[in-house]
């Protein structure tokens, strides 16, 4: 069995405020390889992170070719909206599709938050890594505990993606909704705005097909490039698009509290069950590996801080 590999964004953390997401990983029981985003600058968290063996992938914020006056002005769309609109249409280069994207992600990096440059940052790093892994996940940092390893009992070959409470659809919900009307238009809304909220802050999958997810990520995110420069968020509007238009062919969704990871922000903290030992249940009575967004509960943030802070005393 090959080695699993977990990618997640840190930037801009301090140590205390990673520290939930590192301990329960350790007490999950995984044995894989975890890899952060950090900001070059961030020394206490790199040496934090070097202490509990993780390995941290270094953000530049300015490329070393920038000058410095078009750095301060690098997000302006109106005085830099030409070089935007030149940066998203390079996918017509006649480049081979992962040379392409390296020439292309070279030049967008200093443009994009690090919402959406992480998509690149993670692909770049699993392309020049993929022989050593053959299952990965991606997931948000902050937000995210870990219950039990979030591979055990994966298949050989697949692409995971998790959806918010499936009762709240896209047209529904006014961030999501926002999202897609900026980025597709109200025959975007139309088309796609019926489905449940997929949320973008955790996929998972075998290497081949993660690889894929991001190549599809971003070129999306690139070609958007004039409209979300510098912006946070529309990773997500475009993660759903990618999936409700079919370009993830290969991908499943899981529902909250279905599957693998429970996505909370959008479920009733009052149906939440737990077995003896202080696991949060999916509705069928399995364990979730991770709980994301757990933070939107403050009674679950309590509870977890009585086992994290101390481990003896889950209940």
């Amino acid at each position: 069995m090959g080695k699993h590999l977990i990618l997640g964004a840190a930037t801009r953390y301090s140590p205390e405020e990673v520290r939930w997401f590192v301990d329960s990983l350790k007490a999950s029981g995984y044995q894989g390889d975890t890899a952060l985003l950090v900001d070059s600058g961030n020394a206490d968290l790199a040496e934090y992170l070097r202490k509990q063996n993780i390995q941290t992938i270094p953000v530049t914020t300015k490329p070393w070719w920038m000058p410095t006056p078009v750095f301060t002005r690098r997000l302006n769309r109106g005085r830099m909206g030409i070089i935007h609109r030149l940066l998203g249409n390079l996918d017509a280069l006649p480049l081979p599709g992962d040379l392409r994207r390296s020439f292309q992600w070279s030049l967008l990096t200093p443009f994009h938050h690090i919402a959406n440059l992480r998509y690149w940052s993670y692909f770049d790093y699993l392309l020049k890594h993929r022989e050593a892994y053959d299952k990965v996940l991606i997931i948000d940092v902050r937000d995210a505990v870990f219950q039990v390893d979030p591979f055990e009992n994966t298949p050989t070959e697949f692409l995971w993606i998790f959806s918010e409470n499936q009762r709240v659809h896209i047209e529904a919900d006014t961030c999501n909704r926002g999202w897609i009307e900026y980025l597709y238009g109200e025959e975007g809304l139309r088309a796609i705005g019926q489905h449940p909220v997929l949320c973008s802050g955790s996929t998972m999958g075998s290497t081949a097909r993660m690889l894929d997810y991001f190549r599809a990520m971003v070129d999306e995110i690139a070609r958007k490039t004039p409209l979300i420069a510098g912006a946070p968020g529309y990773d997500q509007g475009i993660h759903n698009w990618l999936y409700y238009q079919q370009r993830l062919p290969a991908a499943q969704v899981h529902a909250s509290l279905h599957g693998a990871i429970a996505t909370l922000q959008l479920e009733d903290s009052a149906a939440f069950r737990f077995d003896t030992q202080g696991h949060l249940l999916n509705e069928n009575g399995s364990v979730p590996a991770i709980l994301h967004q757990y933070d939107r509960h403050p009674a679950l943030v309590e509870r977890l801080g009585r086992s994290l802070n101390n481990p003896q005393a889950k209940s």
